[in-house]
């Protein structure tokens, strides 16, 4: 209820009715539809994405199972990732920036 507060949120938050439906996107594209969960297959990236589940899987396994601590080594050299998450909950580590993976 908190954020329905802000002044900043004041053209989208009404709109907000519960958690799942707040989007800060509104911000910028205040005409585009929110909502949690969409049909993948109406997103071309999540059709890409779940194409190439097998591709993303096998090489997140090889940087998970490679010798030393590969994954930590990504994790620090790119202090510019952002996280929601709490330290020593979830990480972030990028996997393409610019273009390039």
């Amino acid at each position: 209820q908190y954020l329905k507060t802000v002044p900043r949120f004041a053209g989208v938050a009404e709109s907000w009715t519960s958690p799942m439906q707040m989007n800060f996107n509104q911000l910028r594209f205040p005409d585009a539809p929110s909502k949690p969960f969409w049909d993948a297959s109406k997103v071309p990236l999540a059709v890409f994405m779940e194409e190439n589940y097998p591709v993303f899987r096998a090489e997140l396994e090889a940087i998970i199972n490679a010798p030393g601590d590969l994954y930590e080594e990504l994790r620090k050299a790119d202090g510019s990732v952002e996280s929601l998450a709490t330290p020593g909950g979830w990480d972030a580590i990028r996997i393409a920036r610019y273009g390039p993976w």
